[in-house]
């Protein structure tokens, strides 16, 4: 939980602001560009456009969590089953 929670807030303070990838990662629709921006702690988080607005994802094992654009103010977590 508490990675979860550092990755959000993470995620909050990026929002304004657009950093270098790491790198693109290919996505079922080639009109869709994926960005790495960075990875903590084993959770990794991306950035792409949907009509001109930045959105951002989370995937940490176990969950996956999104927030879009500045101003939306709450984030959606979706817990994942593991085979462990």
């Amino acid at each position: 939980m508490k990675r979860f929670i550092l990755v959000t807030a993470i995620l909050a303070t990026l929002t304004g602001c657009q950093s270098r990838p790491l790198a693109y990662v290919n996505t079922e629709n080639p009109e869709v560009e994926l960005a790495k921006i960075f990875e903590v702690d084993g959770c990794n988080v991306y950035r792409f456009s949907d009509s001109g607005t930045s959105k951002y994802l989370t995937t940490c094992p176990g969950s996956v969590a999104f927030k879009t654009g500045k101003l939306d103010t709450s984030i959606q977590t979706v817990t994942t089953k593991t085979n462990d």
